[in-house]
């Protein structure tokens, strides 16, 4: 299989499982009962960043009985998760929305609830277009995660506290958070990689070469979600459309829609188009507004449906992902060397992306862990692979 392919069935399922990670206001977040628990700033672990990778730490910590906190930089849990039940008869996903595996998909959600079993896991779930994939019928990936870790572990989140500064020089290491100092044994860093790119977390001392390197090579494209709302259903259940430019053969610049029927199998009376829009990065982009995405949203759509999807138009909702500061992107993906691209093997491009992630995961001196979907060994980045990568970061801690 040529390289160009094997990266584009990749992206696919990265897409997907992404779409697994406005023009209206959104709604249906989890409101926490306790915004500024009394936790005392000294712990055994510190996890910064109550995404899903941070929520499953916080869960399994709980049930080892060791002491934690979570230090969340915004008002809300859930981080790329997030729902939306305002804007048409069903739960949305704003952000990840499908489970990828080729297993049981309740299995694989125990997996990372350790005092769960497959059978314990009630949500129904649907299969969906590719094969090996599922998404949540009547309910959402943040409704899960809400009800099966975040609730349980409410009193140790400490919300609008953006981690600037962590200090690992001593035998504890010293977290800097909204203007607070935290101690602990050991810090398990869980943000986006988008977030370590743009630097707003400094370390004392530096990360190591290697470290760095890897935060930098790692692909985080910029993109956003939105779901359009048509009065009635002129689009397939699932296709992408790929906008290349490319100048002496090589790609410069690249925009992928993955389009997706939303309400396909939820009961839904409503014509709901979901789109993942994934970008290289351009600086232009992030300034535009959720109209202009809207417009460039249905422009593409005409050029395949023959105009039918501004004549058939009714609302839309954006999620920008690339705007959000604590985010800055979608997911990670593949990196390669544009020099070396066509020459590269499937196997070499595996290797040293596989390479860069372990990097990413390693941890230093054994007091600062890394989690989330940019550690994942398998490419996946997914929702549950975010997941298991913090079962394996404190399994890397000895708890």
């Amino acid at each position: 299989m040529p390289l160009r392919n094997f990266i584009k069935n990749y992206t696919i399922a990265a897409v997907l499982a992404f779409i697994s990670l406005a023009c209206v206001a959104s709604g249906g977040d989890y409101v926490p009962e306790n915004n500024s628990p009394n936790v005392t700033t000294t712990s055994e672990v510190i996890v910064i960043g109550a995404g899903i990778a941070g929520l499953t730490a916080g869960y399994e910590l709980q049930l080892k009985n060791i002491d934690f906190i979570i230090l969340e930089a915004t008002d809300r849990f859930g981080g790329r998760l997030k729902k939306d039940t305002e804007f048409t008869d069903v739960p949305i996903d704003l952000g990840a929305e499908w489970i990828h595996t080729a297993s049981n998909p309740k299995e694989l959600l125990a997996s990372f609830i350790s005092d769960k079993a497959a059978k314990d896991i009630d949500v129904e779930l649907i299969k969906y277009l590719p094969t090996n994939e599922f998404k949540f019928k009547n309910t959402t990936w943040y409704d899960f995660v809400a009800d099966n870790l975040a609730q349980a572990i409410a009193k140790n989140i400490i919300y609008n506290s953006p981690v600037t500064h962590i200090n690992y020089s001593s035998d504890t290491v010293v977290v800097k958070a909204a203007e607070r100092n935290y101690t602990a044994k050991k810090v398990l860093v869980t943000v986006p990689l988008g977030v370590l790119k743009a630097g707003i977390i400094s370390f004392e001392p530096e990360l190591s070469r290697e470290k760095q390197d890897a935060i930098a090579s790692i692909v985080f494209p910029q993109g956003l979600k939105a779901f359009l709302k048509f009065s009635s259903n002129f689009y397939p259940e699932l296709y992408e459309d790929d906008i290349d430019n490319v100048n002496n053969g090589e790609v410069i610049e690249w925009t992928e829609y993955s389009y997706f029927d939303a309400t396909l199998g939820k009961g839904s009376d409503e014509n709901i188009l979901g789109v993942l829009v994934v970008r290289t990065n351009d600086p232009l982009a992030q300034q535009q507004s959720d109209e202009v995405i809207v417009a460039q949203i249905l422009e593409d759509l005409d050029q395949k449906f023959n105009g039918r999807a501004t004549a058939t138009f009714k609302a839309a909702i954006v999620e920008n992902w690339t705007t959000n500061p604590y985010v800055r992107g979608t997911y990670s993906s593949p990196s390669f060397d544009k020099a070396n691209y066509s020459s590269a093997s499937e196997e070499e491009w595996e290797a040293t992306n596989v390479a860069l992630r372990e990097s990413l995961a390693a941890p230093v001196n054994s007091k600062v862990y890394f989690a989330g979907e940019a550690t994942s060994l398998t490419l996946g980045s997914s929702a549950n692979e975010a997941a298991l990568s913090a079962i394996s970061a404190l399994t890397s801690m000895g708890f």
